[in-house]
């Protein structure tokens, strides 16, 4: 397992910013899911701030949008997706950082939040639990975390045919993180299959929606080769190609008053 570069990362995901919003499916999906779990939950629908990490092209953010009413909308991500994320919020008051958010002053400053959500970012931090500690302090006595992220075994296929993956966070482990200074309403791990025709779209849809950061894996012709002949072996679904497995992890957590 590697850990993430983040300027590779940045690039990767600007490059596939054209192509991002057609392919990221599941990406997708994940987001509906953890809006499904916010109204499951009854979570504010009305409020002064909330601070989106990692907002890409807006999927979120368009989803937030309607469902909830935020006075102060700060968006955060590692790529400059604003001419993504105007057309989007253009009736709000809302501020675009462009920034690692590991590192940003927003959530070592603030002390006023009253909702932090990210979908789909946090499995890139080098510092997950330094992160949730900085949430904790950024947010009002009652505010709320809303993540997904990924567990250990998310996009398994890719891990055993080349040894490459992120060093994924275990559901066990957030449990103890989150525990400190959070109740946690919701912490729980889904898996979402998806499927292709053949190992070379699983390739392709990893680099259209900027997965293919994760490590330094050096294709040849021969390994290549041997890939598609291995993932076919191993992960061919009948009448449905190849498979690629998500696992997400959705967590909503209530800071303790």
């Amino acid at each position: 397992m590697v850990k993430p570069d983040k300027q590779k990362i940045k690039h990767c995901f600007t490059t596939a910013l054209p192509s991002y919003t057609k392919q990221a499916v599941i990406q997708q999906e994940i987001q509906q899911r953890l809006i499904n779990y916010w109204q499951y939950y009854n979570l504010p629908d009305q409020m002064e701030c909330i601070l989106e990490i990692g907002c890409g092209t807006g999927g979120l953010t368009q989803l937030l949008q309607q469902t909830i009413c935020a006075k102060q909308w700060y968006l955060n991500d590692l790529c400059d997706t604003r001419t993504y994320i105007a057309p989007l919020l253009e009736q709000q008051n809302y501020i675009f950082s462009c920034e690692d958010a590991e590192h940003s002053l927003w959530l070592k400053q603030l002390s006023f939040l009253d909702i932090i959500v990210s979908a789909s970012v946090i499995q890139w931090f080098h510092e997950p639990e330094r992160f949730i500690q900085h949430c904790a302090k950024a947010l009002k006595q009652e505010g709320y975390l809303v993540l997904s992220t990924f567990s250990p075994n998310n996009l398994s296929e890719i891990v055993q045919l080349t040894g490459v993956g992120l060093d994924y966070v275990s559901i066990e482990q957030w449990q103890k993180w989150l525990e400190q200074d959070f109740e946690i309403l919701l912490l729980k791990e889904q898996m979402i299959p998806c499927y292709f025709s053949s190992p070379i779209d699983v390739l392709r849809h990893l680099q259209q929606t900027g997965v293919n950061g994760i490590g330094n894996y050096h294709w040849t012709k021969g390994r290549l080769s041997q890939f598609q002949q291995d993932y076919r072996t191993l992960f061919k679904i009948e009448n449905q190609g190849v498979s690629l497995t998500y696992s997400p992890i959705f967590i909503i957590a209530k800071k303790k008053g």
